[in-house]
């Protein structure tokens, strides 16, 4: 569904070149969950830009559903960590979920089913009327996947979504996006910074080096479904793969 094909990212010029991203590639299936993890300023969040088309690499292309990404498509929704600056504090919680679906040719009650069957589906159901201030970090963040959700793209890509919050409603989130992941059937790719996130959540793992930046192995994740937040990460395959990918960061950090 979606191809990164030798992407690469250089900033500056002469002397003040600085090249963020070297070469990328890999490929997301549809229906996948794929999370991204590297190195501490690595570009992650630079790959992500780019992949989401909102800003250009210096080569090398993604590509969706077979078209070069030059722009953001519409096919695609992004939700970024930092929520309290996504959401419109002026704006009510519906009315900030509603606020993609305004450039959609639909009904005015097809708009608001939308919104109201995203903000179920995150547990918000009775908060429509609320403004984001009046909301805990974990539930705006709650408000952030709504409208993405109610945009219903092809995929998701998500920027550290849960960094944020604390650790209980980091469980919660986690697990709120794998439900509605289901039951959208969408398609996710979530940079993170955690490495037991990344395990939990993925079907696969691509596994960045130190800038320049690149792949340094896909990791296969099959820890079975549904997962849940106590006994999946107690299996020796949970702590297997963990030490795997930790051991595979530590490694390229100190090599930095």
């Amino acid at each position: 569904m979606l191809v990164v094909d030798k992407l690469g990212k250089t900033y500056g010029t002469g002397a003040t070149q600085y090249e963020a991203i070297d070469e990328i590639s890999f490929e997301v299936r549809r229906g996948e969950f794929v999370c991204i993890v590297g190195p501490s300023g690595c570009g992650k969040t630079t790959l992500l830009k780019a992949m989401a088309g909102l800003h250009s690499p210096t080569r090398g292309v993604t590509r969706l559903n077979d078209r070069a990404v030059t722009g953001p498509p519409a096919e695609m929704a992004v939700v970024f960590q930092e929520y309290g600056r996504s959401l419109m504090p002026w704006l009510t919680v519906k009315d900030n979920v509603l606020l993609p679906l305004r450039s959609r040719k639909m009904s005015s009650a097809e708009r608001k089913q939308r919104v109201a069957e995203s903000l179920n589906s995150v547990g918000l159901g009775a908060a429509g009327e609320k403004y984001p201030w009046q909301l805990s970090g974990g539930m705006q963040q709650r408000v952030a996947i709504a409208r993405a959700l109610a945009y219903k793209p092809d995929i998701l890509l998500m920027d550290e979504p849960f960094a944020s919050v604390d650790a209980q409603t980091r469980g919660d989130l986690e697990d709120l996006i794998l439900k509605v992941r289901d039951e959208f059937g969408v398609t996710i790719v979530l940079v993170t910074h955690d490495i037991d996130e990344s395990v939990y959540l993925s079907d696969r793992i691509v596994v960045l080096t130190n800038a320049p930046t690149r792949v340094n192995e896909v990791i296969d994740v099959d820890l079975g479904k549904p997962r849940d937040q106590v006994e999946t990460k107690e299996l020796p395959a949970f702590a297997h793969l963990r030490a795997h990918v930790y051991r595979l960061i530590r490694h390229r950090e100190a090599e930095q």
